[in-house]
């Protein structure tokens, strides 16, 4: 629920327990630093650092509760529904409703909030014909953009917490719309298909290199061997990432430039944050070059 002009946690649950064939795993009222009010939100930075926490609760429930479907209820201008709809181009689906009020219609950010969904009370049935197909159109446009390059994570399971701070440090490329990571913890239907679905259309695979990497039948016999074939055929680039001290000097991938620098691995580092940076930045090149070939 994006509260910024009114809380509108009652009126919503009020309209959930109507219509009860609609249901939730989660539900979560969004407020502004200062709460809810028609000047909540003056300046664009306050606007800006809003559109943030919502991407960022939007990512958790991603990532941590692995929820893919986001119903949206709005009481916000139309010019800041557009602008989270932005920061929201990660989402598989997004439903949108808007609880608009006459009262309060006023020009903010340069837009005037038109005359969507507005009645003269704010409690209403939502409608959703005009935020969702705008902020639909922007999270279709920036999901099929033609630069977006797409990112498999190959990696073991005990190295998950490896995976998530690398992701952290891709998330700057990810937010700009240039990259989108894939692990199979993003998995939604039948997990062999879908996984090797991505690992077919992903133009950069990352190896996240350790002993229970190369212990993995899967990672080694399916992920690794395909990615190689793909590599060698030049239709994708390969990247291990050496997480922890193991015996991978003889393997198909030593070949390649192992990163973080000098193939040092990471939970070597003194710093953690220091070697995923390295990565990132090392990622962030091959992305510029691949996007930019002159």
């Amino acid at each position: 629920m994006i509260s910024v002009t009114h809380d509108i946690s009652g009126p919503v649950e009020r309209y959930l327990q109507a219509n009860p064939h609609i249901r939730f795993r989660k539900r979560v009222n969004i407020l502004p630093e200062n709460g809810p009010g028609g000047d909540s939100i003056k300046f664009a930075a306050e606007a800006v650092s809003y559109a943030n926490a919502v991407k960022d609760i939007a990512d958790n429930l991603r990532y941590g509760d692995n929820i893919k479907n986001f119903h949206l209820f709005f009481d916000c201008p139309l010019s800041l529904a557009i602008f989270i709809g932005h920061r929201l181009t990660a989402c598989n689906r997004i439903q949108t409703y808007e609880f608009l009020d006459a009262e309060h219609d006023k020009d903010l950010y340069g837009l005037s909030w038109g005359s969507i969904g507005k009645t003269d009370t704010q409690e209403t049935v939502p409608s959703n014909a005009g935020i969702t197909s705008v902020i639909n159109e922007i999270v279709d446009l920036q999901q099929s953009g033609k630069d977006k390059v797409e990112i498999f994570i190959s990696y073991s399971h005990v190295d998950d917490k490896f995976r998530q701070e690398l992701v952290k440090h891709l998330k700057s490329r990810e937010r700009k719309g240039l990259i989108l990571c894939w692990y199979d913890r993003m998995i939604e239907a039948e997990w062999e298909p879908e996984i090797k679905r991505h690992l077919e259309s992903s133009k950069i695979i990352l190896l996240l290199v350790s002993v229970d990497f190369i212990n993995s039948d899967y990672c080694w016999d399916v992920e690794m061997k395909r990615a190689m074939e793909r590599h060698d055929n030049g239709e994708a680039i390969v990247i291990p990432v050496i997480l922890r001290d193991c015996d991978w000097k003889d393997a198909p991938f030593a070949k390649l430039l192992a990163i973080p620098t000098d193939g040092k691995p990471i939970n070597k580092w003194d710093d953690r944050d220091s070697a995923f940076l390295d990565v990132a930045m090392y990622i962030r090149r091959k992305i510029e070059k691949m996007v930019n070939p002159s």
